[in-house]
């Protein structure tokens, strides 16, 4: 029985499968008859639910702070539009002083700018302000220059400029309608997935979010279908991971994920779930899936996450996972150099037998006299591992860093050979960031 894999990320693998699992409990010689029985897809749904409930039971619905730059954005609208109201200016002040989480979200609630309803008309209902009952929430005001201005209460302002120009009554002429698909989300608008690591409760999600973009306030969570709260434990931007614990729930049991020690098989079957609605799919792995999400081993272990092309293996967020949750910041060597990724697409894979389909990173830059210097890297080496661990991106590169101290070897391709160079790395007391 073969089955054509197509090239690219990882695709959905779901037909054919199933026409090889009918075709392997069918004599290939017999005329398919129905008979009722669909024992080998009752087998296949009992296993999808199977997998789908132990890894989903350690998935965490987390609505992660926006960045500093939503302070700094309310802090411009003030400044341009002195003529705001003082309700809205509040929520504005609010904002710019706390960086409070956005409560926008995507949803199927439209805002629609009338052409012809003065300014000075209230939001709420009919064309001007959001079109159904989630316009409540929201202030709208129109600035002297045509500018809409949506705050929701406790969220991000929505600026919305609809061009055009006002007559003697206030009314927008020589304006075209402007829409979008932004809702007020309420408390909470789980905007991420994290996954839980201990007992404790401690869960990774896997993106860099700043301490100071929380403000001191906890995360609003979901768990095991409970809301709650969760702390900041710690983050680091060079591996792309943020810690937080949750807070203690009465009754609720923490189920951490078991982390798998390799990362799956390119060609083998993992479980992809996905951080916008905790939906799961399985796919063929590639080792190039173009999505976002947490990859499951069909054993129901953890093998990583995927951003977009990049994959960061269990692995390689171990020793980070222990730094975080010990001191709060990874500690590791500086090593004077930047990398880039080497993507698939990269002519060098081409140009170049000794790359093929490895994972690998390039030297973009070398400082003088840094570590990387002084153990003979130049800019244009390809680094194929380190310390034994391939490296296929800057994050993965940054986090197997953080593990070594000492003499560490590190593969390089250089022209038509490879060569192993050692790096001296000091032991570090304090976080030191490569």
């Amino acid at each position: 029985m073969n089955f054509l894999v197509p090239e690219g990320g990882g695709r959905s693998f779901a037909a054919m499968a199933l026409a090889g699992l009918l075709a392997a409990s069918s004599p290939a010689q017999e005329p398919y008859a129905p008979r009722g029985s669909r024992e080998t897809l009752a087998r296949l749904d009992q296993e999808v639910q199977g997998l789908y409930a132990e890894v989903s039971r350690s998935v965490v619905r987390v609505q992660l702070p926006a960045p500093r730059l939503q302070a700094q954005r309310a802090a411009e609208l003030l400044k341009r539009y002195p003529e705001l109201s003082e309700t809205t200016q509040e929520m504005l002040r609010r904002q710019a002083a706390t960086g409070e989480p956005s409560a926008v979200a995507h949803a199927q609630t439209h805002v629609f700018i009338s052409t012809t309803r003065p300014a000075t008309a209230p939001a709420g209902g009919g064309s001007a302000g959001v079109s159904d009952a989630h316009s409540a929430p929201w202030t709208s005001e129109r600035a002297a220059d045509g500018t809409t201005i949506l705050t929701p209460h406790g969220g991000a302002s929505i600026v919305i400029r609809h061009g055009g120009s006002r007559n003697e009554d206030g009314q927008i002429i020589a304006a075209t309608q402007s829409s979008g698909s932004f809702e007020p989300a309420g408390d909470f608008a789980p905007n991420d997935s994290g996954l839980l690591i201990d007992e404790r409760g401690t869960f990774l999600v896997p993106k860099f979010v700043d301490a100071a973009d929380f403000a001191g306030h906890p995360a609003r969570i979901a768990i095991d279908g409970v809301e709650t709260l969760a702390d900041f434990v710690g983050s680091d931007r060079q591996s792309q991971i943020t810690l937080l614990r949750v807070r203690p729930v009465e009754g609720v049991a923490f189920r951490p994920a078991g982390l798998a020690a390799n990362p799956p098989r390119v060609g083998g079957l993992v479980m992809l779930i996905t951080p916008q609605n905790n939906s799961g799919r399985l796919v063929v792995w590639t080792g190039n899936l173009q999505d976002a999400g947490i990859v499951a081993s069909i054993d129901g272990s953890i093998s990583g996450f995927v951003r977009f092309g990049q994959f960061f293996s269990a692995r390689a967020a171990k020793p980070v996972i222990d730094q975080l949750g010990t001191h709060g910041v990874v500690r590791r060597a500086t090593l004077g150099l930047g990398v880039a990724m080497v993507r698939d697409s990269d002519p060098i894979r081409r140009a170049n037998p000794l790359i093929g389909t490895r994972p690998a990173v390039r030297i973009t830059t070398v400082d003088a006299d840094s570590i990387a210097a002084k153990a003979g890297m130049v800019r244009g080496d390809v680094i194929f591992q380190l310390a034994g661990e391939p490296v296929g991106d800057p994050p993965t590169f940054a986090a197997f860093l953080s593990a070594r101290t000492g003499k560490t070897a590190v593969e390089v391709l250089r022209g038509e050979e490879t060569q192993i160079l050692t790096l001296d790395l000091p032991t570090l007391e304090d976080g030191d960031n490569k």
